[in-house]
């Protein structure tokens, strides 16, 4: 009896071994698959880093040169200017179109034709040039700038408000609700 608990010991003891020899095996062969997996991702990850080197220099070279060509543009206009302002001393030059260049302090100034209205010695909200646009159509009253432009009444109001007291907007008092137009130079 002895003799078969010997046996199917010993016979225990192999198929564990043969179980954890499989096992180390497997291990082995999956830590390998990961190793090489790992080694692609790192393979990419160096080549991505490689492009986006060559992209961010790319893009550094072609900002170096837009910005050395509007220093070029910058110092003809400079240039440009000055010529103008010790030709004309300070005077309004007009073209055959009706657009010109005022000139102040050693400053030119673009006027251009179709814009009869003096908006520009202004800083503007994005809501004040949005109602300057509506009414650069016509006469509005803020009721009709409301439908075009979906902003609230009391928004429209007091922006118009500001405008008229500015004196970049005229209003006709005699009607309510008052009728805004722009002022013309």
């Amino acid at each position: 009896m002895n003799l078969n608990y010997y046996i199917i010991y010993e016979y225990t003891n192999i198929i564990t071994s043969a179980y954890l020899i499989l096992i180390v095996l497997i291990l082995y062969y999956l830590t390998s698959v990961l190793i090489r997996y790992v080694n692609s991702i790192n393979k990419d990850y160096a080549k991505t880093k490689n492009e986006i080197r060559s992209i961010v220099s790319n893009i550094t070279n072609q900002i170096s040169y837009i910005n050395a060509k509007i220093s070029d543009l910058d110092s003809e206009i400079s240039s440009i200017s000055e010529k103008i302002l010790k030709i004309e001393g300070g005077k309004t030059l007009s073209t055959e179109h009706g657009s010109g260049y005022k000139l102040s302090n050693k400053k030119v100034e673009i006027i251009s034709a179709p814009d009869k209205y003096d908006i520009t010695s202004h800083e503007l909200t994005t809501t004040q040039k949005i109602i300057i646009e509506e009414l650069k159509k016509g006469p509005r009253t803020y009721k009709e700038i409301q439908a075009e432009t979906n902003l609230t009444r009391e928004h429209i109001s007091r922006e118009l408000k500001k405008l008229y007291e500015l004196g970049i907007l005229e209003r006709d008092e005699s009607k309510k609700p008052f009728i805004y137009k722009l002022k013309e130079i």
